[in-house]
Parts: structure tokens; C-alpha cells; sequence
């Protein structure tokens, strides 16, 4: 089920607030430099890049710029003309990590590991070739080139780890806001059901209740993206099984439910991944016309009594 990417002010503001504490270091390692090594062009290149950022930091917090974000392009810009003009490889380790943080949490894993190896074969070229021509530096070079893809990709997997904490954070708190009394108990488990099944991608989602002292089983059911009114189904236990996927122990995620099927599980309780799972009956594909589907476990007085299903039909 595909994953709904979420960019979040807080995120935003990580980012932001990372680019100059990054270039401030890298300038830092310039000044260590002797003044012939560091070069007067990249000194100044990287002092007005670490005054426009703190201009940024500050403009956030007053006036008129508080809305306002700096393009990824141009900081990928300013990376590559540091790369070409810079004298000291650890100065641009600095723009560098900072721009694959940035692309992680702008763009996602799979491009900022691409501009990631960019930037790193970037780097073997400008110390090979547009430096002094000494061949039995090339072993140096590479490795240069492959330690600097291995900072990357850390700094691609704390984004992009951020970035998902960000999105269920954020996802959470759109539910939370779902419920209100003011709206009903329907509506607000209309509009709840109605936000996972879009969050997700999904094309239904169902709240089922078990009811051991009425011997109930109560279903809501929500089509996505359809305003409708929501009442429950009262259906005999009986029926159970098929709507609450068999083990209320495990909540479980079938991308197929044909044949053998094909998902995973864990425990709801510790959260521990499932190391063998139990195809869902029969019934429940059946009763829920369903291809796939997602079934997380509900608790009611310490105990698991109903589930929360998305799925998507046959």
C-alpha cells in the first residue's frame, strides 16, 4: 500500500536551522587553512552563503520572510560551485552532508542516495582531474569518494527516518482531530475512517467492534472519497472471523491474498515482527471483496476487541 509522504513545518525547520550550523564548521575549516590555501573567492563564497542562512533562521521567527523557504536547487547549486571552487575537501564534506540531509527530507531516500553518489563521484573528479596529475593518488581518491557516499548515505537514512516520524506524527494528529464531539459519534468515525483510507491509499476502511455481552459484531464501513452517512452493521459473532481476520493477537498487512498470500505481521502488544503468519479464512476475502488488506488491532478494557481494516477490492 503506497506511503503518503508528509512535509511538516517542524521538518522544515530542522532543515533550515542545520544549513548554517553546517556551513559555519566548513567555514570554520577554512580559516584553519593557511590564508594561500584557503583562497580569498571560496572564503567569501562561503561567508555570504552563512549570512544569507542566518538571515533565513531569523526572517522565520519575524516579518515578512517567516513563510519563506530556500529552494533545495539552490543549495545543491552552491555545493556544486563550492565543490569546483573550494580548497579543502572537509569544508565541502559539510555542504555536502548538508544537502543530502536537505534532499532526504524534501524528496525522499531513493533520489537524495542519487545525488548522494553525484556529489561523491563529483568529488573523485575534481580531486583527479582538476588537481595535480598524480595517478598513484587514484586508490586515495576512490576511497575518498567511497567514504564520502558512506556519510551520505547516514545522513539519507537519518532524513528520511525523520521525515517518516514526521508523517505519522502529523498523520496522528489529523485523526486526533477527527474526533469531536460536536460532530457525533458517526460523523467523526466517518471522517476517521475516511482520513486513514486516504493517508493510505486505500480504496475502504472498516471499524469493526465485538460486543461479548450483546454477542454483536458492529461494523462501520467507509468507501473513500464518497461523503456518505455512516451507520453501524449489527451482525451475530458468527461472523467474526471474517471481519476481524481471524487473530485479534496479530495485526497484519496481506499486499495479496491469493493463493498462499503474500504479508507480514506483528504482535500488537510488543510490536514484534511475526516470524510465521496465518492466511486470514476464506471468508474474510469473501466478506470483504478484498485483494488487500490491512488489519490493525483495537483494545477495549485492556483487552483486543475489534480491528481497524483498509482495503482494497478485488
Amino acid at each position: 500500500m503506497p506511503q503518503n509522504p508528509i512535509e511538516g513545518y517542524g521538518l522544515q525547520r530542522q532543515v533550515t536551522l542545520a544549513r548554517p550550523i553546517l556551513l559555519l564548521l566548513a567555514l570554520l575549516d577554512l580559516v584553519e587553512l593557511e590564508p594561500t590555501q584557503a583562497g580569498r573567492g571560496a572564503l567569501l563564497f562561503l561567508s555570504a552563503y552563512l549570512f544569507l542562512a542566518i538571515v533565513l533562521v531569523v526572517g522565520e521567527q519575524f516579518g515578512p520572510m517567516a513563510s519563506f523557504r530556500l529552494p533545495l536547487a539552490v543549495d545543491i547549486a552552491a555545493t556544486l560551485v563550492f565543490l569546483i571552487i573550494g580548497p579543502a575537501v572537509v569544508a565541502f564534506w559539510f555542504l555536502y552532508l548538508f544537502i543530502v540531509l536537505a534532499a532526504a527530507t524534501h524528496w525522499g531516500t531513493r533520489q537524495a542516495m542519487l545525488l548522494a553518489g553525484v556529489f561523491a563521484a563529483g568529488l573523485v573528479v575534481r580531486l583527479g582531474f582538476l588537481g595535480p596529475p598524480d595517478w598513484r593518488s587514484a586508490v586515495r581518491w576512490v576511497s575518498l569518494g567511497v567514504g564520502t557516499l558512506a556519510a551520505g548515505a547516514g545522513m539519507v537514512s537519518l532524513g528520511g527516518r525523520e521525515r517518516r516520524h514526521m508523517a505519522q506524527g502529523e498523520l496522528l494528529e489529523r485523526l486526533s482531530g477527527m474526533l469531536q464531539v460536536e460532530r457525533g459519534l458517526a460523523e467523526s468515525i466517518r471522517r476517521l475512517l475516511d482520513e486513514l483510507a486516504r493517508a493510505f491509499g486505500c480504496e475502504q476502511a472498516f471499524l469493526v467492534y465485538r460486543d461479548e455481552d450483546m454477542e454483536r459484531l458492529f461494523v462501520w464501513k467507509v468507501r473513500s472519497g464518497l461523503a456518505q452517512t455512516v451507520a453501524p452493521d449489527a451482525m451475530p459473532l458468527a461472523r467474526a472471523d471474517a471481519y476481524l481476520a481471524d487473530n485479534l493477537e496479530a495485526s497484519v498487512c496481506w499486499n495479496s491474498l491469493a493463493g498462499p498470500g503474500e504479508g507480514f505481521g506483528w504482535e500488537h502488544r510488543t510490536g514484534r515482527r511475526l516470524g510465521s503468519m496465518i492466511h486470514p479464512p476464506a471468508s474474510t476475502s469473501q466478506e470483504l471483496n478484498a485483494r488487500s488488506l490491512m488489519a490493525a488491532t483495537l483494545e477495549a478494557g485492556g483487552r483486543p476487541s475489534g480491528r481497524i481494516l483498509l482495503v482494497n477490492g478485488k
